[in-house]
């Protein structure tokens, strides 16, 4: 299986009472081989770009 480097990325704010974040797992969507298993004589490719977000809110 070949060497691949991924980027993730976050970003977070607070305002006041208020959260933002928002979360990028492999920003570029490198498609990329995760494993392989010699039993099974299979590959498995790794997670595509993966984007979350959340706001939070305390009152």
């Amino acid at each position: 299986v070949p060497a691949v480097t991924l980027i993730d990325a976050a970003l977070h704010y607070k305002w006041q009472n208020a959260e933002l974040s928002l979360n990028v797992s492999n920003l570029f969507g490198k498609r990329y081989v995760a494993s392989c298993y010699a039993e099974s004589f299979g590959c498995f490719y790794g997670e595509g770009r993966r984007i979350k977000g959340s706001v939070k809110y305390t009152w």
